[in-house]
C-alpha cells in the first residue's frame, strides 16, 4: 500500500524540493513510493536574539529514494538554505527557505513554515 512506501521533500526531510517529489515512478510517470530511502540533514544554528528565543540556522540536506531491485547509491537529492527559529509561547515556529541544487520538476526552491513539534 501507499502508506508503506517512501516518499522525501518537505520540511521534514529534503527541504527545498515539494512534499513528495523525491520518489520512484512508474512508467506513466506516477509516483508510486520506494522501499528504501535515505536522507540527512545538517545544520548549523546561531543565536539572533536569545532574550525571546530566537535562532537562526543555515542547512544543507541530501537524500534519495530507491526501488525495491535498486542499490543504495551516491546519487542523492540535495538543497541548501537559511531559516529562522523561534520558541514562542505556542511551541516552535519555523520558518526555512530551501533551495534544490539538484534539478527535478521544475524545483526553484520555496518557503516552508510549520508550527508545533513533529511527533
Amino acid at each position: 500500500p501507499d502508506f508503506e512506501r517512501y516518499y522525501l521533500g518537505g520540511l521534514n526531510t529534503v527541504r527545498g524540493y515539494d512534499y513528495r517529489d523525491i520518489s520512484c515512478y512508474d512508467e506513466e510517470g506516477n509516483d508510486v513510493g520506494g522501499y528504501k530511502m535515505y536522507f540527512s540533514n545538517v545544520e548549523i544554528t546561531f543565536p539572533i536574539k536569545e532574550d525571546i528565543g530566537l535562532i537562526g540556522l543555515v542547512f544543507f540536506d541530501a537524500g534519495n529514494v530507491w526501488d525495491k531491485n535498486e542499490m543504495f547509491d551516491l546519487d542523492v537529492y540535495k538543497s541548501v538554505g537559511i531559516g529562522v527559529r523561534w520558541n514562542s509561547p505556542m511551541g516552535p515556529l519555523r520558518l526555512e527557505y530551501g533551495y534544490p541544487l539538484d534539478s527535478l520538476k521544475d524545483n526553484n526552491g520555496k518557503f516552508e513554515f510549520s508550527v508545533g513539534t513533529f511527533f
